[in-house]
Parts: structure tokens; C-alpha cells; sequence
């Protein structure tokens, strides 16, 4: 199904919108990572593809002297941003603006999209 034909319940197909939003996770993990294993070393890489160096970063963040994030923190949240919180928010208006031609916009899901655009 075309995310814009309606199913039988006059809802649209959900489906290519959760094969969008696995693509934006995973063009995140992979772009960040190469971009850590080249800037830094490829464990470094590994850990950014796992999610598991923004413990690291924090852990470093807040143990340094001067308080602030660290320079990594910092990237990864810039990177976080636009590969991987932008276009889930503009898939997340897409699947609105289906459903508002049907009338069937939630509360739930309004709550859901301005969660989104505030992060």
C-alpha cells in the first residue's frame, strides 16, 4: 500500500511510515558512526552505532572541570538532531496531515507530534 491510500477503515497505511521512520534510526547510527570512527577510532565507531558512547560523553560531561558538554556530547546532539529527530518529526506531520482529512486525530497523537517538534 501507498501511504496515502486509505484502508478499508479509512485510516491511512501505517506501514511505509514505520519503514520511514527505521530508516531515519538507522541512517542516524550509521552516518554518526562513520563519522566517529573516522573522526576518532573505530571503537569510538562501535560504540556510536550501539548508542552506548552518549554514556560515555555524559559520564565525561559532567565529570570535567568546566561543567559543559563535552565537544563529542555536543556533536552527537547536533547530529541527533538533524539525521535522526527531524525527519521522524516530519514523517510524524505527514501521518497527521492523513489523518486530519479523516477527522480522526487523537489526542495521544497531537501530544506525540509536539513532543517531537520541541526535542
Amino acid at each position: 500500500y501507498a501511504p496515502h491510500s486509505p484502508r478499508d477503515n479509512g485510516l491511512p497505511n501505517t506501514f511505509w511510515y514505520i519503514v520511514g521512520s527505521i530508516l531515519a534510526q538507522l541512517s542516524y547510527r550509521v552516518v554518526s558512526s562513520f563519522r566517529f570512527s573516522k573522526r576518532l577510532n573505530l571503537f569510538t565507531g562501535v560504540l556510536q552505532l550501539l548508542d552506548i558512547n552518549i554514556f560515555f560523553e555524559c559520564y565525561a560531561s559532567v565529570n570535567s572541570k568546566k561543567g559543559d558538554g563535552t565537544l563529542q556530547l555536543r556533536w552527537i546532539r547536533k547530529m541527533e538532531s538533524v539525521l535522526e529527530s527531524a525527519p521522524q518529526a516530519l514523517i510524524q506531520l505527514i501521518y497527521v496531515q492523513q489523518l486530519s482529512s479523516s477527522n480522526d486525530l487523537s489526542l495521544f497523537v497531537q501530544l506525540s507530534l509536539l513532543g517531537s517538534i520541541l526535542s
